[in-house]
C-alpha cells in the first residue's frame, strides 16, 4: 500500500488523472479481501470540475451533503418506523459527525 503525500503532488494539468482520496488510497470494491487502490477521476470530469467557479464548487458540496442527509433519513425511517422526527434527526447528526459528541 502506498500513501500519496499531497504536498509532493504538483498542481496537475487539465489532462492529469487525479486521485479521489486525499489519503492517497481507497478500498477496492469487494471489501477487505483486496488490496487498497487509488481511485482516479476521469480526465473529462477533471476538466468539468476545473471550469466551475468556487461558488459552483461550494454549491456542489452543499447539494451532496443534502442528498446524503435525505438518503440517510429515508434509510433510517424505513429501518426504524417507530422513531419520531427528533430521534431520526439526532441519528443523522450522530452519523454525519462520525459519532462525535
Amino acid at each position: 500500500m502506498t500513501n500519496v503525500d499531497e504536498n509532493q503532488i504538483p498542481y496537475p494539468s487539465a489532462n492529469t488523472v487525479l486521485p479521489v482520496s486525499t489519503l492517497g488510497f481507497a478500498m477496492a470494491p469487494g471489501g477487505n479481501n483486496r488490496e487498497p487502490c487509488v481511485e482516479l477521476l476521469d480526465p473529462a470530469i477533471v476538466q468539468v470540475l476545473r471550469r466551475k467557479t468556487p461558488t459552483e464548487r461550494v454549491a456542489m458540496v452543499f447539494a451532496a451533503n443534502r442528498t446524503m442527509r435525505l438518503r440517510l433519513e429515508g434509510h433510517l425511517r424505513s429501518r426504524h418506523p417507530d422513531w419520531d422526527d427528533q430521534a431520526v434527526m439526532q441519528e443523522i447528526a450522530r452519523r454525519m459527525s462520525r459519532g462525535a459528541n
